[in-house]
């Protein structure tokens, strides 16, 4: 069994609050808080995603610039982004595509930006 784990050092407003949009909504499930003894202000989790990927994610929010978005790939957009809208999650308009795939941007309360992304090859051979 090969293992992946990524590594996302991710800054926004509210750190508890993104983790609970993860959890809450896109279905990551927080294995473990972990904390860096040397800066407390960064809190960090292991998430395991729906297919069991290892995440360990960096939230803090002693940044001024929270304006990246978090990128989420997904194997169906549309699936997702209507299963999230029925659920009550604010999105700022509806699919489209990009030349990297099919996209939708959901917003949590504290303004973060979540980026759904279906990666999609565009290319002339059909």
């Amino acid at each position: 069994m090969t293992e992946e784990l990524t590594y996302a050092e991710i800054c926004v407003k509210e750190p508890r609050a993104t983790l609970k949009f993860l959890t809450q909504y896109l279905g990551f499930v927080n294995v473990s808080n972990l904390y860096n003894a040397e800066n407390p202000g960064r809190p960090g989790f292991l998430l395991h995603d729906k297919s069991g990927r290892s995440y360990f994610i960096a939230l803090h929010a002693d940044h001024d610039d929270y304006n990246s978005p978090i990128v989420i790939n997904t194997d169906d957009c549309l699936k997702d982004y209507y299963l999230l809208d029925k659920q009550g999650v604010q999105f700022d308009g509806i699919p489209g595509y990009t030349s990297d795939g099919l996209r939708a941007v959901a917003v949590d309360n504290n303004g973060t930006r979540y980026t759904l992304l279906e990666h999609r090859d565009y290319n002339d051979e059909l």
